[in-house]
């Protein structure tokens, strides 16, 4: 049987309110409604509460870390079987095992910053050539008819970016 709504309410037509009860009003327990639908919704936010969790800060630095580790852990997983395949030749695609003794080497002689330096700088002096040929490219396309005719063949391009230990 449908329950009313409108029960042992004044109905108004022109009203849309009527949906919400009068939380003045006192319910069978003699309490208001609003404590009577405060009860129900800790009730219902008791419900996701696991019983017996911790709630401590490891806790909740492993809840947000696993994740990440877990993905970090696949993404080496894969590189390392990719390597393995045999897909590219090691001096194009090395393992994780020599990439991170660069790394660690480049660490220990101070290099470090100097590698990421020379890769942010070549980095930036290609972006900025780019964004100026592209631009200058894009101008006189758009002024002269003949060079809007097959504008593919000048959008055609690799990135040529070395890894940061590649320098010597």
């Amino acid at each position: 049987m449908p329950v009313d709504l409108r029960e042992d309410q004044h109905f108004d037509d022109t009203r849309t309110d009527y949906l919400v009860p009068d939380a003045r009003r006192p319910t069978s327990g003699g309490r208001s409604r609003s404590d009577h639908l405060a009860r129900e919704l800790s009730g219902l936010d008791a419900l996701e509460a696991t019983p017996g969790a911790r709630t401590g800060r490891v806790s909740q630095l492993w809840k947000g870390a696993w994740p990440r580790l877990l993905a970090l852990v696949l993404f080496i997983g894969l590189w390392q079987v990719t390597v393995w395949t045999k897909w590219r030749p090691d001096y194009v695609l090395p393992g994780p095992g020599p990439v991170l003794g660069r790394l660690r080497e480049l660490i220990a002689e101070g290099r470090f910053w100097t590698a990421i330096g020379v890769t942010l700088r070549r980095a930036v002096t290609g972006f900025t050539l780019a964004v100026a040929i592209g631009s200058a490219v894009g101008v006189l396309a758009s002024r002269f008819r003949p060079l809007r005719a097959d504008e593919r063949h000048f959008v055609r391009g690799r990135r040529q970016e070395p890894d940061a230990g590649g320098y010597r």
